[in-house]
Parts: C-alpha cells; structure tokens; sequence
C-alpha cells in the first residue's frame, strides 16, 4: 500500500470514455497522496474512510489538458504525459482534505502531494502529447466526471 486514491467514472461514456482512461498507474484517478509506504496499511485505511465520506459520488470537472515532460530516474529516460487540470474548487478542496486529514500523520512532508491532477495518457514524443492535449481541448473538455470511490 502507498497512498489513497480517489477513482474517477465519466457515467455519459462509461468505459468508452475518451477523457478518462486506464495508463500504467492504473483506472483514472486523483491522487490524495502518496506515502510510499511510510504510512501502516491501517492508517493508510483510516485516510481512505474519510476521503471516500468526503468525495463519494461528487463531480469533478477536467477543464484542460496538458503535457508534463520528465526525465524518469535513474533511468534517464524521457516521459511525456498528457495530464489533466482540475476545476479550481476541485483542487481547493483535495488541497484542504490533505491539509486536514493528510497532512497531521507524522512524516507527512514526505508524502508526494502534487497540484491534484488525472493522468490521462504516456507518450515517447512531445510531439505525439501535445497533439492528444490539443484533441483533448478542442474536442471534449471541459468534461464532468464522478468520483466513484477510493483505492490505497
């Protein structure tokens, strides 16, 4: 176990959804945090009640798709990820279930808890991201979608 996750379902498309789709990571979803197994399985659960009372069943809304280039270590190589944007009171509010129910455990400034985000796909090229991003913009953003549940 390594962090809680809350999962996403877009109800219109189902699992024909263009905006939300699996990756290597696993169904689509916004990361609440990742511990890194600095944190026991049962206080990981604890975390994952109260987000699941807190997120079960409410929309969240993609407004925008965008690329993130990294290099991966210790690989050295190049990834290309098509991320996309929360609304703003979206991320204001996983901002404040992390400062309230996250951020007290001890070791919490160890936890990864970047801008909340869905990955939405993984490319060899800058070029090929950035052309499913514009697709992703043009065609089928802003999109509303349900947080269905939560993983650890």
């Amino acid at each position: 176990m390594s962090g809680v996750y809350l999962n996403l379902w877009d109800e219109e498309l189902r699992d024909n959804s263009v905006v939300l789709r699996p990756v290597k990571s696993g169904w689509p979803h916004i990361t609440l945090a990742y511990t890194n197994k600095l944190l026991p399985v049962h206080e990981l659960a604890k975390i994952a009640q109260v987000a699941l009372a807190i997120w079960a069943m409410k929309p969240v809304t993609v407004v925008r798709a965008y690329v993130n280039t990294f290099n991966m270590i210790p690989s050295g190589n190049v990834r290309h990820d098509v991320l996309l944007e929360l609304d703003p009171q979206t991320t204001e509010a996983i901002a404040a279930t992390r400062q309230t129910h996250v951020v007290p455990y001890e070791g919490s400034d160890q936890f990864v808890m970047r801008t909340p985000h869905v990955t939405h796909s993984i490319h060899p090229s800058q070029e090929s991201a950035q052309a499913m991003a514009d697709s992703l913009n043009q065609t089928y953003l802003p999109k509303t979608v349900t947080v269905t549940g939560v993983s650890m």
